[in-house]
């Protein structure tokens, strides 16, 4: 009977120091798992960190590029617009060019003294020359040519006048071309300016 309680006695002996040894491993097997769990939290709490600043700065920069895309559209918008009218208005456009290159030249000739009593017409068999009605055509035509340029020629001289002005050169102004002083006596002719017209 000792010998079997010495024995029982053994065997809870061992019994306890295997559960011993369990228990030991399996708290550093613990220990080593949550150091484990924490590293990969801080990894992966970091990992999270960095993901959200990229997907910030990503998400700033899509809003910039969604801006230049619209105003890119919008340009290309406008621009369309542009070029359809240009398309559309191109004969019109080409043919008043060319008819006010036409007219310039025929002005040009006629301050050059050219004499445009026949004027060449194309027709779809040959050029003839054809004859103005009347001479008094003509000459309306020359006159208001020259009214034309007078007037535009008054206007650079009331420019040149004012400049003179500005400076306190006027009316003594000996610097401009052509310069005519202005009527001491506007509205009223004088002896000298009568006798001018004859």
């Amino acid at each position: 009977m000792i010998n079997d309680l010495k024995k029982e006695v053994q065997e809870a002996e061992f019994a306890e120091k295997d559960s011993q040894e369990d228990y030991e491993k399996l708290m550093a097997d613990s220990k080593a798992k949550r150091a484990a769990d924490s590293q990969s939290i801080e990894e992966k709490t970091s990992a999270l960190a960095d993901a959200e600043s990229e997907l910030h700065d990503l998400s700033g920069e899509h809003k910039d590029r969604e801006a230049e895309d619209a105003a890119a559209k919008e340009y290309e918008s406008k621009l369309h617009t542009d070029c359809d009218w240009n398309m559309e208005n191109y004969e019109s456009r080409k043919e008043a060019r060319v008819a006010e290159i036409e007219s310039l030249k025929k002005a040009k000739d006629v301050l050059n003294g050219a004499d445009f009593s026949f004027v060449q017409l194309e027709s779809s068999s040959s050029p003839t020359l054809l004859a103005k009605s009347t001479a008094q055509s003509c000459s309306a035509s020359d006159e208001g040519h020259r009214r034309m340029l007078q007037s535009k020629m008054a206007l650079l001289q009331g420019f040149c006048e004012d400049m003179c002005k500005a400076v306190g050169k006027h009316p003594d102004c000996s610097v401009c071309d052509g310069f005519i002083p202005p009527d001491a006596t506007p509205g009223v002719q004088t002896w000298d300016e009568l006798y001018a017209q004859f």
